[in-house]
């Protein structure tokens, strides 16, 4: 599944991306790190929910989306507002993605017929002054009781989801300072920090990143998985 295949979330690519498939730039040939511990099930201290933590975000188009668990009633403020939010749902062997974005607009300022037929995948509401379009989308992160696996190294859970060309996704799942999570990918500058590590796939007509355990480790070291993202584990 990609999100992109919808109008309405192209625009919000900048923000999902760590959420869906085959959207990390650098795929590698093997599960990482090669020789680190393969975890069977979650443990029970990553068990749970979690949601998205920034509370501003924007566009590749420059538009803002404000996170809706922090700015539920904005919109009152406003003539049109975009929200979002994200939530990961971790059990023992599956880690799900939830994904809710909202746009609103006060109807006496809009076309809201024009607004209708730009939003006609997503569900349309009325909210006194306001017109409101909704839209949600799910699906799975890792399933390790498929081919995906979970791998723990120097303390850092990394998430190794299996493309469909049999290469790999690798996503970091890290614990911060201040006891929240977050969920980090590669970025187009790893993959160019990377391009020398290259192999070529005669298989697939792909190419993909090949690093021993030395050589994944230093790249951690030096700041690899660029793109990070906050998370926050909700209470039970």
């Amino acid at each position: 599944m990609y999100f992109c295949k919808m109008e309405s979330i192209k625009k919000l690519s900048f923000i999902l991306i760590v959420f869906i498939t085959s959207c990390s730039r650098v795929h590698f040939d093997t599960p990482m790190p090669e020789k680190s511990n393969v975890v069977k099930a979650f443990p029970l201290e990553l068990v749970g929910s979690y949601y998205y933590a920034d509370s501003i975000m924007n566009s590749d188009d420059k538009e803002v989306y404000y996170n809706k668990n922090y700015f539920g009633d904005l919109y009152k403020s406003r003539d049109s507002i975009n929200y979002i939010s994200a939530n990961v749902s971790i059990s023992a062997t599956v880690a799900y993605y939830y994904i809710n974005y909202y746009s609103f607009y006060k109807m006496a300022k809009v076309d809201t017929a024009r607004l209708t037929l730009k939003h006609k995948n997503e569900k349309k509401s009325i909210d006194g002054k306001y017109v409101i379009f909704a839209g949600s989308l799910a699906d799975t992160l890792l399933n390790l009781s498929k081919e995906d696996k979970l791998k723990l190294f120097n303390g850092t859970y990394y998430f190794n989801r299996c493309g469909a060309n049999k290469d790999w996704e690798i996503f970091q799942f890290a614990l911060n300072k201040d006891h929240s999570y977050s969920i980090n990918l590669t970025n187009e500058e790893d993959e160019k920090l990377l391009k020398g590590n290259r192999i070529d796939t005669i298989r697939t007509f792909n190419s993909y990143i090949h690093l021993t355990d030395e050589m994944f480790k230093e790249f951690v070291q030096k700041g690899g998985f660029r793109t990070r993202y906050k998370l926050i584990k909700s209470r039970m």
